[in-house]
């Protein structure tokens, strides 16, 4: 049989062991057996994101979840920064003005990251912005922010930072705990190596507190649901019915990733982010700006 690649950001390719995990006979999802695998999916999940925080899974794409970080942590009427580098970091500014929220726009040249100091101009003009919504990698330029001085500077500013590493996260650094990052969302079928149809949420105790006085409704995407389910349970659970093939898989997926070592797996999608930058922009592409923090 003839293999086909997709020459595309994602979906990604699925080893043969993770593809052949969803040809296994379906199980109940609120049976020991299920909630042993999805103890295990959730402590690979934490060391995929780097914290110590539990991950909330969803059953959707990753869109699904930017809409949750925008539901769970705004209420009608409220500013927010929007810092983006792209067409997908523009989402962000889509997705807040359905919810009512008047979202400032900062787009950065084509090409080029988000600029650390533009956001610090723009924070101490409007001191009443609380939330600033960012990517780590610009999937339409290749681009990949520095979130760790974003952090620093929204920090500074006194605003939460929410990061969209939807197609970033597994494929360059991403130190969630490390850097302080208060929300960090990404979808499966990228750096997971699974198929589309899971999408993940670690939300820092910063942001949890911020769901307390957040006045968007939300239902299915309730954060307070989906840590209520993950951590008073005698084992992890969901509060609705999950993807459960997909989490089997993505189980998976995060034990060949932590048995070849996830610092191993950052180096290819690195090389492969600055080539495409430097294929979509001209081979003058400022190299800087697809090198993760550590390595500019």
């Amino acid at each position: 049989m003839r293999k086909k690649y997709i020459m595309a950001p994602g979906p990604t390719p699925i080893p043969a062991e993770v593809l052949a995990e969803a040809s296994m006979p379906i199980i109940h999802h609120r049976t020991p057996q299920f909630q042993a695998i999805f103890k295990a999916a959730n402590e690979g999940l934490q060391m995929f994101f780097r914290t110590k925080q539990p991950v909330m899974t969803f059953a959707s794409v990753g869109t699904g979840v930017m809409e949750s970080a925008v539901s769970n942590l705004t209420s009608p009427g409220e500013k927010v920064l929007v810092a983006s580098a792209g067409h997908f970091g523009n989402r962000w500014k889509d997705i807040c003005t359905v919810f009512g929220v008047q979202a400032d726009l900062y787009e950065a040249e084509w090409g080029k990251a988000v600029d650390p100091e533009e956001v610090k101009k723009r924070l101490k003009a409007s001191p009443d912005i609380k939330l600033v919504f960012t990517t780590l990698n610009e999937t339409s330029t290749g681009v990949v922010n520095d979130i760790q001085t974003l952090t620093k500077v929204v920090h500074e500013a006194g605003a939460l930072i929410v990061v969209d590493a939807i197609s970033g996260l597994g494929a360059v650094p991403c130190e969630t705990d490390a850097w302080g990052v208060d929300l960090v969302l990404s979808g499966s079928q990228k750096g997971f190596m699974i198929p589309p149809g899971l999408a993940f949420v670690c939300a820092a105790p910063s942001a949890v507190e911020k769901t307390k006085t957040a006045k968007n409704p939300r239902y299915y995407f309730s954060y307070d649901k989906a840590i209520k389910k993950l951590v008073e349970e005698k084992m992890p659970d969901t509060p609705f019915t999950p993807a459960i093939s997909l989490i089997i898989q993505v189980r998976k997926a995060l034990e060949i990733i932590k048995e070849e070592g996830k610092d191993q797996v950052h180096t290819p999608g690195i090389g492969l982010a600055r080539d495409r930058a430097q294929t979509r922009n001209g081979i003058d592409h400022d190299e800087g700006s697809v090198r993760p923090p550590a390595q500019a």
